[in-house]
């Protein structure tokens, strides 16, 4: 592939797992949990709009319990794609459209949120999509590195691997070419899927490449910009 940018600032050493390989992770490694087509862009989006944290939690029963914690605080999650009652969906588009500004956001996915939970064994736990490719390169460069791809229920998902296919050429100093995997990951079964059900808008969200110039990182089980932690 061709095309991007790239310039000295790589990572030191960097390999892929899958979330079900979370257990692998090292203390002295980075990992950046990669679930693209919805989780990690939709993250990106709520920090990058300013919300105060995004609390990853495993279950909706969970999520509204948390939530009990803060003062005005902004549920988000989804089931197998589908809303759930009371909850803004995980929806980048939509997210970008709340007011998340200084409000906390409390989040629970199928797969994302689960994968989040699970690298918190890595010394360093950061969320990465196509959105935010650049801001994550620059994040990363001389670490140790472990692309943690979501997947789908605990399988592989195409638009994960795809995705974790570019951030590793990309971070590893090669030239990834945004627009063909933007291509690719439009075959995907996540993405067809989305648009069968209305939500074309957030696949639109998830296949733009850099967006977005924030890193969210996991700091004491929030989400928060790396910048400020």
């Amino acid at each position: 592939m061709s095309g991007g940018t790239a310039d000295d600032a790589t990572v030191a050493n960097l390999r892929t797992l899958q979330a079900s390989e979370a257990e692998q992770l090292a203390e002295d490694e980075t990992a950046i949990v990669v679930d693209v087509l919805r989780a990690s862009t939709t993250i990106t989006v709520a920090v990058a709009g300013g919300a105060r944290e995004v609390v990853p939690v495993e279950t909706p029963d969970q999520a509204r319990e948390v939530a009990q914690r803060f003062e005005d605080p902004v549920l988000v999650g989804e089931r197998a794609r589908g809303s759930l009652d009371g909850f803004v969906d995980n929806s980048p588009a939509q997210v970008a459209r709340e007011d998340v500004d200084g409000r906390p956001v409390v989040l629970t996915t199928t797969n994302g949120t689960r994968a989040l939970l699970a690298s918190q064994g890595a010394g360093r736990v950061l969320v990465g999509c196509m959105a935010n490719a650049e801001a994550l390169r620059r994040a990363v460069a001389g670490e140790d590195v472990a692309l943690v791809a979501a997947g789908w229920q605990g399988a592989r998902a195409e638009d994960d691997d795809v995705c974790c296919t570019f951030l590793a050429e990309l971070c590893t100093g090669g030239n990834p070419d945004p627009a063909s995997t933007a291509e690719e990951l439009e075959r995907s079964t996540s993405a067809r899927k989305l648009r069968e059900a209305g939500k074309g808008d957030d696949v639109d969200v998830c296949l733009a490449y850099d967006r977005y110039a924030v890193v969210p990182e996991l700091d004491e089980g929030s989400l928060i910009r790396a910048d400020e932690r």
